[in-house]
Formats: structure tokens, sequence, C-alpha cells
């Protein structure tokens, strides 16, 4: 939350100065960076940005006695663990969801290849009779 928060923040105080590297030449890349470094009202919107992000309304010490005092309040802090902890391993690196995907893949691949092996029969006209061979029968025996 905070980072996006601050992204916003970063958004609408422009700080930076932005050029493309095709558009600017040695000179004139050097003349920007000393209006950019001695310019005041570059240093001075940073300062800006700095004392907005350092403005938080809780200490991180503050934060970390308040999470010791929950847990002495309550003993217990399974509701604070993360859910991943809890998943199985196949889970966890996500096997299941790739095999719905490739079973998915899959079953495309083989509708796409039965579509094109009949399309393939009706253009080409193949008929299921065999012509019978010649010469390579041998004579019945009664």
């Amino acid at each position: 939350m905070d980072l996006f928060l601050f992204i916003f923040v970063v958004e609408n105080i422009p700080v930076y100065v932005y050029y493309s590297l095709f558009s600017i030449s040695w000179i004139n890349g050097l003349f920007e960076l000393k209006k950019f470094f001695c310019f005041f009202r570059y240093r001075e919107k940073a300062q800006k940005l700095s004392k907005l992000f350092r403005d938080q309304p809780q200490h991180p010490l503050e934060k970390a006695l308040a999470y010791i005092d929950l847990l002495f309040k309550w003993g217990n802090t399974d509701h604070l663990r993360p859910a991943s902890l809890d998943l199985t391993w196949y889970q966890l690196i996500l096997l299941d969801v790739f095999a719905v995907i490739f079973l998915g893949l899959y079953i495309v691949y083989c509708v796409i290849r039965g579509i094109v092996s009949l399309f393939a029969k009706c253009l080409c006209g193949s008929s299921s009779k065999q012509p019978p061979k010649k010469g390579g029968q041998r004579p019945k025996k009664e």
C-alpha cells in the first residue's frame, strides 16, 4: 500500500528529468546534467519527497513492539502466518496450475490435429479400401 502511494507522489512531484538517448547530444547532455545538479528546484523537490517518504505514522520499533504485545495478549499468532506455509509441495511450485494449462493445450492440439486430418482425408479422397496385391499370394490348400 505504501509503495503505491509513494509512486503516486513521485508522479505528481516531478523530481526527475527524462531524456531519450537518441535525442540528446554530448554538449546538450552536459548542460542538462549541470542544470539538474545545480538548479535549486530539483534539490528542493527531492528533499520534500524524502520528507514525505520518511514521515511514517509509526516507527519500525513501535511496530515490532505492537506485534510482541499482540503475541503476549493472545498467546498464539497463527492468524498472522502466511497461507503459503500450509500449501503442499505441488501447490507451492504451481504444478496443479501447470497441469491444467498443459492438459487444456493438449486437448486443443488433439482437436486441431483431428480437424486437419479429416480435412486432409476429404481433400485427398483417400478410401479405406486398398487394392489387392498381385503375385504375393499363396495358393490355398484343400
